[in-house]
């Protein structure tokens, strides 16, 4: 059983106007990650091709798969 604080991620907590890859690397930023992890992590999410679009025109479910580093605490491999 997993044990800590849990977390609830909310994928409309993305500034919409910010872009995918932005929004990443101040993930990144807060979790001592590098930013160039940036790409990696797209491209493991699947939106390695929408990476410079601003988040406000994702679907739900892009903003979920966005969100999901978020869910680990930090950027996967890091």
């Amino acid at each position: 059983m997993p044990t800590g604080p849990r977390r609830s991620v909310d994928a409309t907590a993305v500034h919409g106007g910010r872009r995918a890859q932005d929004h990443l690397r101040r993930l990144g930023q807060t979790n001592d990650v590098p930013a160039d992890r940036v790409t990696e992590v797209l491209r493991l999410t699947g939106l390695a091709d929408v990476g410079h679009r601003r988040v406000g025109g994702f679907s739900l479910g892009m903003k979920q798969r966005l969100g999901s580093p978020r869910r680990c605490s930090a950027i996967p491999g890091s």
